[in-house]
């Protein structure tokens, strides 16, 4: 989203409230991806005025329901 130069303004806009960046890892792609509604119809999200604006724990249980909507191999995901 932001290059370096960027990052560096942010960074250095107030010293003292410096943001939070997080840099992501990209380790998997599902093959079938679930949609918006497969994900509300299923209980991972309550509706669609509910979509997730940034980061929501999920349980165990609905971790594992993402992976049979995406017909993933849980046994590399779930211990």
């Amino acid at each position: 989203m932001f290059n370096d130069q960027e990052l560096m303004e942010w960074w250095d806009y107030k010293k003292h409230n410096r943001p939070f960046i997080v840099e992501f890892l990209y380790a998997y792609s599902f093959t079938k991806r679930p949609n918006m509604k497969e994900l509300i119809d299923h209980g991972i999200i309550r509706d669609v005025t509910a979509t997730p604006q940034g980061f929501e724990p999920l349980s165990k249980d609905q971790f594992r329901t993402i992976l049979r909507l995406a017909q993933a191999d849980p046994r590399g995901f779930v211990h």
